[in-house]
């Protein structure tokens, strides 16, 4: 597991991962990236509270899922890793898992709003991945603008390094 962190063509992308959990999800800056990404560790084992953020810890389980995909693809089907390819994969992966929170709170304000419970939605609710979505107190969300310029700036880079190729 260690190996596939640090490898020389892999570190690269884990780079982007643990810069992307600190410029756009403001994530403290980890104590080890390879704890960070193995473990969801941002602070020393015997801190009272390890773990990092939860925004965090979720972008680095789909960066390491669509990173695994195209990992296996080396050996399997010959298909040379691209690490920009497989991160602006893992921040569509997110993004994709993000719009179906941001769903759900639609569905649950139109479900309320013909009931005796509350219309409004919880603002703890609303606010658990606040870096990544904004929904308002009465369903409508929309994804962070930090969050889509960053897909946009992954794409225009694997764009880039295509048209050289």
């Amino acid at each position: 597991m260690l190996h596939i962190i640090q490898c020389r063509q892999t570190k690269p992308y884990w780079d982007a991962c643990i810069t992307f959990t600190t410029s756009v999800l403001l994530a403290p800056r980890p104590i080890s990236s390879w704890y960070t990404i193995i473990f969801g560790q941002w602070r020393r084992s015997d801190d009272p509270d390890p773990l990092g953020p939860e925004e965090a810890r979720a972008f680095l389980r789909h960066a390491f899922n669509v990173f695994f995909h195209d990992f296996c693809n080396v050996s399997h089907k010959n298909i040379p890793f691209q690490w920009e390819s497989t991160y602006l994969r893992a921040l569509l992966s997110l993004k994709s898992a993000v719009l179906r929170r941001g769903k759900t709170f639609a569905v649950l304000y139109a479900n309320r709003c013909n009931t005796a419970l509350p219309e409004e939605i919880a603002e703890d609710d609303r606010d658990k991945f606040s870096q990544l979505i904004k929904v308002r107190p009465h369903g409508k969300f929309e994804i962070a603008p930090a969050f889509l310029n960053e897909i946009d700036r992954a794409r225009t880079q694997l764009q880039n390094i295509r048209a050289r190729s």
